[in-house]
């Protein structure tokens, strides 16, 4: 039983057919393996896509913030502005209307010594 020639062709049949399958399986799975590796290449050239576009919109929202905390400060400061000349203008009002109301007694005593 050991060694020597086969006696039984069916097995050599059997061997081929054997091997011939897993050459199909082979054939197969180089197929699939060689579909992931381009989906895997596209998946990380997107992936690479997205990744510059997260970069892009995050300096765009940096920039956007950077300019509503100066339009914000600017609209504080002429608040600011606002406020002091209401309250230049409420102080100007308040003198003229005490001016209005108390005639200048200087002014009134020429006109009477003038008479």
């Amino acid at each position: 039983m050991t060694g020597g020639a086969f006696r039984n062709s069916s097995n050599l049949l059997g061997r081929k057919r054997e091997l011939d399958e897993l050459k199909e399986q082979i054939d197969n799975l180089k197929s699939t393996a060689s579909k992931a590796a381009a989906l895997d290449a596209q998946l990380k050239t997107s992936r690479d896509q997205l990744r510059q576009d997260i970069d892009k919109y995050n300096s765009e929202l940096q920039q956007a913030y950077l300019k509503k905390n100066t339009l914000t400060m600017s609209i504080d400061q002429v608040k600011e502005k606002l406020a002091e000349m209401s309250a230049k203008i409420g102080r100007n009002k308040a003198n003229v209307q005490k001016s209005v109301e108390k005639p200048d007694i200087t002014k009134g005593k020429g006109k009477e010594e003038s008479l």
